[in-house]
């Protein structure tokens, strides 16, 4: 015979208080992050009886008492309604990834909330992205080249903040521009990205690609490859093909298999290569060494071929510092204004260095600065741009702002001699 409505209630009520004494002795729990490059698991925290938890408990009896009064005043009425659905059922996407990313679902510590993580001014992981689901954020393992890695789920945005990211940045397309389940990205001390929902885990495509060792972009001797997997899957075999690197990069006669185990729902290698925008072809393993999934790689991309050479180029290639004209657009912006600062390449494969320098003020961002490029597209004749934008929680401030612009590097042909000299500046005014 089934238990009546009010029973039900009643020992839900105490499963209820049970669960909170839990919860509130968990958060009181010591943790410690596992040593070594490659943890053997991620152990569950020690727990320790406190003053906190005992007074959990004696609250949540008393809740029960209260409750279990109401129930006989009650009885004979219809039962109560249920609570509301839980955050993983109002946000689209959120239970999906719990289920399949067995490190979501344990209890989260002190060790997964690094500061250097969750007060990171890089949050949304991108303009696609809303706020970090900071109850969800894990730390997942430690990968080969000694980074620590963590899980940070992000909400879908909101229209408003779609609608923000399509001002600030007019480049994103309305397809791309359009999403609607919580994702998942990789973060550490030093950046972050991804984004991927439950269905692109499953399907392989949560894969981060980082330049490592000499130069950053193009001409890396290095690229780290992070991929996050749904449970079951312990280890990850990468294929990389044999090819070769356009533009004067190295050529590489053989091919390559590296197998990474799995920690954390994430399988981490770095390889002795240059990445040339094809991404490897993935075998996945089970835990008894079968075959859960085959996943194709992707075609190397192609570098578009260098204009002609001119008489401006030929000056470049002897004097990086040689005169080029950098625009900025828009000319006049807002205090959120992303602005673009762009000018036509000179060289092949060169990195580049941007600082900007404009009005101080309280909760302004008066000044900016990045080293990019040196991508294997970045070839004489193309045009070269990069987008500004303040610091989250930063706004412009009023005023003129002047962007240099220097060569940093010459890529795969070396470094250049004393500090880069800019060849060339620009400005955009801020107006309130």
């Amino acid at each position: 015979m089934r238990d009546d409505p009010i029973t039900l209630l009643e020992r839900e009520l105490v499963d209820a208080a049970r669960r909170r004494a839990l919860v509130a002795e968990a958060c009181e729990a010591s943790s410690h992050e596992p040593r070594g490059p490659w943890p053997a698991g991620l152990r569950p925290a020690r727990r320790r009886s406190s003053l906190g938890a005992i007074a959990a408990v004696v609250l949540s009896g008393l809740a029960v008492v209260v409750a279990l009064g109401a129930l006989v005043a009650l009885h004979g009425r219809e039962p109560p309604a249920r609570p509301g659905p839980a955050a993983d059922q109002v946000i689209p996407g959120r239970r999906q990834l719990i289920d399949i990313i067995g490190v979501l679902r344990r209890p989260q510590t002190k060790a997964d909330l690094n500061p250097r993580i969750v007060t990171t001014p890089v949050f949304p992981l991108s303009a696609m992205e809303g706020e970090p689901d900071l109850p969800l954020v894990r730390f997942a393992t430690t990968a080969p080249w000694g980074e620590k890695l963590y899980l940070v789920p992000s909400r879908p945005p909101t229209a408003a903040e779609l609608a923000a990211a399509a001002r600030r940045f007019p480049q994103i397309t309305r397809a791309q521009n359009h999403v609607h389940d919580e994702t998942l990205g990789v973060m550490s001390a030093g950046g972050g990205g991804g984004g991927a929902d439950a269905a692109a885990i499953e399907a392989g495509s949560a894969l981060q690609i980082d330049g490592a060792g000499r130069s950053f972009a193009g001409g890396s001797t290095k690229t780290r490859f992070i991929l996050v997997v749904p449970d079951g899957v312990t280890r990850v075999e990468f294929y990389f093909p044999p090819e070769a690197i356009p533009a004067g990069g190295p050529v590489y006669h053989r091919s390559l298999a590296v197998t990474a185990p799995v920690h954390g729902n994430i399988a981490a290698v770095q390889v002795n290569r240059q990445f040339a925008g094809g991404e490897p072809a993935l075998i996945w393993y089970g835990a008894a060494g079968q075959v859960i999934k085959r996943i194709a790689g992707t075609p190397q991309f192609r570098a578009p071929r260098p204009a002609p050479e001119t008489a401006l180029s030929r000056a470049a290639e002897r004097n990086p510092a040689t005169p080029n004209r950098v625009l900025t657009a828009p000319a006049t912006g807002g205090p959120t204004t992303a602005f673009r600062v762009q000018f036509r390449l000179l060289l092949n494969d060169a990195d580049y260095q941007f600082r900007g320098v404009g009005p101080s003020g309280s909760g302004c961002q008066s000044t900016f600065g990045a080293i990019t490029g040196g991508g294997i597209d970045d070839v004489r004749g193309r045009i070269f741009s990069d987008i500004f934008s303040p610091a989250r929680g930063r706004q412009w401030c009023p005023g003129t702002y002047t962007v240099s612009v220097a060569a940093y590097d010459r890529g795969r042909a070396g470094s250049l001699h004393g500090a880069p000299r800019p060849f060339g500046t620009a400005t955009f005014t801020v107006k309130r």
